[in-house]
């Protein structure tokens, strides 16, 4: 067997620094760059479309359809705010004056957001009797909040 002999690479035989250089002129240069515009500009908006239509979908998703729970219930309640519900209201005016303003509007049974979070309350006595003994699991968490009269 014959042994085969690779010369070793320095940097006065690498073909790249003995290559000259491309003169281009300043116009061919030009003429370049547009068409790298023209070519980049509608991968640009489509990427530009597609994070708007994922930006509406999260705004849809976790501020907008929260508040929609109520809706084809038949729950009356007052309309919550975007991120705060009616937090603001129960801050404000103090959580009895405001379920007692709610009682008043909407009736014995009105639904109502903790930020993004609904609460239904239930005034009438043999409706809370009702939830309280029902032995369905439809209600999670039972919160024994105020006495609204």
């Amino acid at each position: 067997m014959r042994a085969l002999y690779i010369p070793k690479r320095t940097h006065n035989n690498l073909l790249v620094n003995k290559l000259p250089s491309p003169k281009v002129s300043s116009s061919a240069r030009m003429a370049q760059r547009s068409l790298v515009e023209e070519a980049t500009r509608p991968l640009v908006l489509i990427t530009v479309s597609v994070l708007l239509g994922f930006l509406c979908y999260l705004y849809y998703r976790f501020v907008h359809s929260p508040y929609l729970v109520f809706a084809g219930t038949g729950v009356k309640g007052p309309n919550p705010r975007i991120l705060l519900g009616n937090s603001l209201e129960l801050l404000t005016r103090g959580e009895m004056q405001t379920y007692h303003k709610f009682y008043k509007t909407y009736g014995p049974i009105f639904g109502f957001y903790r930020g993004t979070r609904p609460v239904v309350a239930v005034t009438d006595p043999i409706l809370v009797d009702m939830v309280l003994s029902s032995e369905q699991n439809s209600f999670t968490t039972v919160h024994h909040n105020h006495q609204v009269q």
